[in-house]
């Protein structure tokens, strides 16, 4: 088993010790810098960024922790936002049979192709084609042009390379909280590629009624402009929103599951879902 960098560690100290300065009082940037820190010292000691096969099966504890903690906590509402074939959409309907499930895909190409052979219909999932960003209206979707049809990776955001092909279409957006005026308690799956920022910019009363979030970040700039790990993460802070596991499939880009506080504190079986996605990564 490989050793604790020397980086962790150095990351460690010097928020702690920021921490001793303050007397008690810490920023939101000072408690991420802690917990990134542990959780890239976690990854070294698994050895994760040498082994592939690991670093999936971090994604596929991770997902597990999330629908676990969705089973939990039941909530009324289940919203998946870039959802493409909506799978977690699909699959919480086993999970949740009486709750309402909506599932947004931007794609007007995956839209007309996964619309038509999957039966959300009688699965009862409300499968929308609309992008979700800070306005309602329309907006102009980025799609990949190099002859691949229903790509996944398509943002509402530029990529940072000036040669990465694309296409351009106008499709209809929504925010979250004009979707959802009167949000019940609610758990969110979200892939916007790199536009989580437009996200969580038009989702801030819907956020403060999530029970459970999965959503991708990346730590580096993959789209101009966009938030990266720790800005998502102080941004679900401010809305009571913890994080508690992330995976480790990929070394730029991964997965970050937050928990409501208060269940963290006071629901018993949503803190022994985390504890036990934790000691099944301890030993891949």
């Amino acid at each position: 088993m490989a050793r604790v960098g020397s980086g962790e560690f150095t990351m460690i100290r010097r928020a702690l010790s920021t921490v001793r300065k303050k007397l008690g009082l810490v920023s939101y940037s000072e408690m991420m810098l802690l917990h990134d820190a542990n959780l890239l010292a976690q990854a070294r000691m698994g050895n994760f960024w040498q082994d592939v096969p690991k670093r999936k099966k971090s994604n596929e504890a991770l997902t597990k922790l999330f629908y676990g903690l969705v089973r939990e906590t039941e909530p009324r509402l289940f919203i998946e936002a870039g959802a493409e074939t909506a799978f977690a959409s699909r699959h919480v309907r086993s999970l949740l049979p009486k709750a309402r499930i909506v599932a947004f895909e931007a794609s007007p190409e995956n839209y007309a192709t996964y619309s038509a052979s999957h039966p959300f219909e009688k699965l009862r999932i409300d499968y929308r084609h609309c992008a979700v960003s800070d306005h309602t209206g329309t907006l102009t979707l980025n799609m990949r042009n190099d002859g691949t049809e229903n790509f996944a990776a398509n943002s509402l955001l530029h990529r940072s390379e000036d040669n990465y092909p694309v296409r351009q279409v106008t499709v209809p957006c929504t925010t979250l909280d004009d979707a959802f005026p009167d949000c019940p308690r609610c758990a969110l799956w979200i892939d916007v590629e790199g536009a989580s920022r437009q996200l969580i910019s038009g989702a801030q009363n819907v956020l403060k009624r999530a029970n459970v979030v999965m959503i991708e970040v990346e730590e580096k700039q993959y789209w101009k402009d966009q938030w990266l790990a720790t800005d998502v993460s102080i941004a679900m802070m401010k809305m009571g929103l913890v994080p508690v596991a992330r995976d480790f499939e990929m070394t730029a880009q991964h997965n970050i599951v937050f928990l409501r506080a208060s269940l963290l504190r006071h629901h018993d079986r949503a803190r022994r879902c985390v504890e036990y996605f934790h000691s099944v990564l301890s030993h891949l």
